[in-house]
């Protein structure tokens, strides 16, 4: 019993408490306090919610016979809930009950709730006959304790199922069924979930998952994938073990997700996964809130075991009118290139002909001249894709060998500071992004080039008084001191 203004009210609870008795009344009961809250909702939003109400009327007062909470998911996500004979709404940060928004509506937690929207309506047979199947299908996967609240909640399940998108769990874990198709989709999440434990397995199960879902990917394309997954091997398994989704940026792009302890590759219209490429639901879109993407500007430098030696086999693809040439140039160079290309993708060797040498996904391609060739023959498939590099070097006649200039990076920072006050803070925020390559390229070569939205040239000049470093931006330029 509590008071309500003058008057005590009285709320039955146990096994013929009043949230049961309003699930037997009529539909204009329910009905009528689901409008009712919605009234008391801000003048801002309750006409949108009315209509949206509306328009999932018949869906949400079935639902509410056999559940006390319903998600209509929609543009605005709207919660209704059936506490003690009391509808609450909520809604873009606000609240309302059928009462009135001054009665005090605790927080209940529904072991159970449906999510609908405008494609809710199935009306699929055998509702348990496919519940059962998935259960059978997933086996092991499935632990006990989920398989028995999914028998718990079988009468609400085949009342609620095939009319709602979702049908929810929450009892100690979170446990999803949904149909996809003719099949139904379980989905276990919630703190001891089997996307959870994946991410808590060994290193070797991630990698291997990995290797098993690019195995499952076209024969025309998963050699190269597993190719581009080795060289970024170390990069991936660290971003798994914190996230659930990587996309690699390279000449082709590919997106490595876990989704309930099953690895996924979407690349080049394909898709291949760990459990096998007919896995039932691998083609859902998954939304993940954080993920990792690793590209030519990643911060770590790169490192090849013998770039020298694909540097060699792109030159010999090249016209026999200028092959010679071309690698009596690069052998020139040979240092600065091996060490160049171990810290970035691109080299720009600036001669009476420019040499551009990049390494994509492990290839080396070469462009002088007006030829194209690359290490792993002319016919490569993307040998003619534009990548944008981030961060690359020139090279050019004066360059010396090694310029053995000390405190590079305090160098850099000082002629950064020399630039105007209007953009030195931006510009040092991009520098310091590409730092471990900056220093490593400015030991060993003259000048180093970062593109991402401003172009920024950091070269050293060399005279009788030493090495200093210079930096050109948007036609300012800074040096250091």
């Amino acid at each position: 019993m509590e008071f309500k203004g003058d008057l005590v009210r009285i709320i039955q609870s146990a096994t013929d408490n009043l949230e049961k008795s309003i699930v037997k009344r009529s539909v204009s009961d329910v009905w009528g306090k689901i409008k009712e809250a919605a009234k008391n909702l801000g003048g801002n939003i309750k006409n949108t919610v009315n209509r949206v109400l509306d328009e999932h009327k018949p869906k949400v007062i079935e639902a509410l016979k056999n559940v006390q909470k319903v998600v209509i998911d929609g543009a605005k996500k709207i919660i209704i809930e059936l506490s003690n004979g009391v509808i609450k709404i909520i809604t873009e940060g606000q609240t309302a009950t059928s009462e009135d928004n001054s009665y005090s509506f605790d927080d209940t937690h529904h072991t159970a709730y449906v999510v609908i929207d405008n494609a809710s309506a199935y009306a699929i047979k055998d509702v348990w006959a496919k519940v059962k199947q998935s259960v059978a299908d997933l086996g092991d996967k499935l632990k006990a304790s989920t398989k028995a609240l999914i028998e718990k909640y079988k009468p609400k399940i085949i009342n609620s199922l095939n009319k709602v998108k979702q049908f929810v769990i929450d009892e100690g874990q979170k446990i999803i069924l949904e149909f996809k198709g003719d099949l139904v989709r379980i989905i276990q999440s919630a703190t001891d979930n089997l996307e959870s434990t994946m991410a808590k397995r060994s290193i070797s199960d991630i990698w291997g998952k990995v290797k098993a879902a690019a195995k499952n990917l076209g024969s025309n394309i998963k050699d190269t994938v597993d190719g581009v997954l080795e060289q970024y091997k170390p990069k991936v398994i660290n971003a798994l073990s914190n996230v659930k989704k990587v996309v690699i940026n390279g000449a082709k792009q590919i997106v490595i997700e876990i989704n309930n302890g099953i690895v996924k590759i979407v690349t080049e219209g394909q898709t291949g996964s760990s459990d096998g490429a007919a896995f039932y639901y691998l083609d859902d879109d998954v939304h993940h809130d954080i993920y990792v993407e690793i590209d030519d500007a990643s911060p770590a430098p790169y490192y090849i075991a013998d770039p020298w030696t694909l540097v060699k086999s792109a030159v010999s693809d090249l016209g026999n009118n200028i092959k010679d040439r071309v690698m009596k140039v690069i052998e020139q160079y040979k240092p600065k290139v091996i060490n160049a290309l171990n810290n970035v993708k691109k080299v720009v060797i600036n001669g009476a002909k420019q040499i551009v040498i990049e390494i994509n996904n492990g290839i080396v391609k070469i462009v002088t001249e007006g030829q194209t060739a690359s290490s792993d023959g002319a016919a490569f498939y993307y040998l003619d894709d534009d990548v944008h590099h981030d961060i690359y070097v020139e090279i050019d006649d004066v360059s010396p060998a090694a310029y053995g200039i000390k405190d590079v990076w305090n160098k850099v920072k000082s002629a950064v500071n020399n630039l105007g006050d209007n953009i030195k803070g931006s510009v040092l925020k991009v520098v310091e992004q590409h730092k471990p390559q900056v220093i490593a390229a400015l030991k060993n070569l003259q000048r180093v080039i970062i593109d991402a939205g401003k172009k920024i040239i950091i070269e050293i000049i060399v005279d009788l008084n030493g090495a200093i470093v210079k930096v050109l931006v948007d036609g300012l330029e800074g040096l250091s001191v």
